[in-house]
């Protein structure tokens, strides 16, 4: 990304077909249950999941591997001012794609201390890429569902399959702040956060989104998630091809 802080809130929904709900949908009852439980064992089941973003100003996607809720690659394609930002991430290594090669190589290994102004950016937890990564990871996720007091559930129809919807309203207070998603929710100030969250019948969580205001900029931010457990792999950029400038 150009710039970090206004950049913050980078991920969101999908272009497929929109990921809108059915017009009829109908409230739920006392019968559909805690959402929550269910969905921390999924995402920590998971072998892999594809995102969709979207923050009305920007747009991605990005793939991601896991193993027991850890995330072990991860590959992300976004764009910002109209620059493209492809990076990669196996294990503790992540890898940028350079707008312009440098040393005749393509890719740049990520590290703060990089002499490459856009390496240096994509190495900032508030990066895209560092938003991206944490967001991606079902421990961020559980932990923003535990600081949500749910306010409504309702039977759906979202792309064609039955969903349930949960309104919600996440309390920044009450997510740890010695976590990255609490550092992050941090910067939202304290006012409640109004998210939902749509569940399909196996509990995946399908779609996530949420409204904040960042440096007095509102944005509304929602992610798709699909290709639940569908055979993925990863691979660094060849080494022959990656600068540590």
């Amino acid at each position: 990304m150009l710039a970090v802080l206004p950049l913050v809130l980078v991920v969101g929904c999908s272009s497929s077909s929109g990921g809108k709900p059915s017009a009829g949908s109908t409230s739920a009852t006392g019968d559909i249950a805690d959402p929550v439980p269910n969905v921390e064992a999924v995402l920590n089941s998971l072998t892999s999941v594809h995102l969709d973003t979207d923050t009305g100003t920007t747009k991605g996607t990005a793939d991601v591997t896991l193993t027991k809720g850890t995330v072990t690659a991860l590959h992300i394609m976004t764009s910002q001012d109209q620059v493209p930002y492809e990076t990669i991430t196996v294990g503790a290594s992540s890898y940028l794609k350079l707008t312009t090669p440098v040393d005749g190589k393509d890719w740049a290994e990520v590290k703060a201390d990089s002499s490459i102004p856009q390496v240096k950016i994509a190495a900032s937890p508030l990066s895209n890429v560092g938003v991206t990564t944490l967001l991606a990871s079902p421990g961020s996720v559980v932990a923003l569902l535990d600081a949500a007091s749910t306010s409504n559930a309702a039977q759906q129809t979202l792309d064609g399959a039955h969903v349930v919807h949960w309104t919600m309203q996440v309390q920044p207070s009450k997510v740890g702040s010695s976590t990255p998603i609490g550092q992050l929710f941090a910067l939202l100030g304290k006012d409640p956060i109004p998210t939902e969250l749509w569940t399909n019948d196996q509990s995946q969580p399908v779609k996530l989104a949420f409204s904040a205001t960042l440096l007095g900029e509102h944005k509304d931010v929602s992610v798709l998630l699909s290709k639940f457990n569908a055979p993925l792999t990863i691979t660094a950029p060849d080494p022959a091809d990656v600068t540590h400038s």
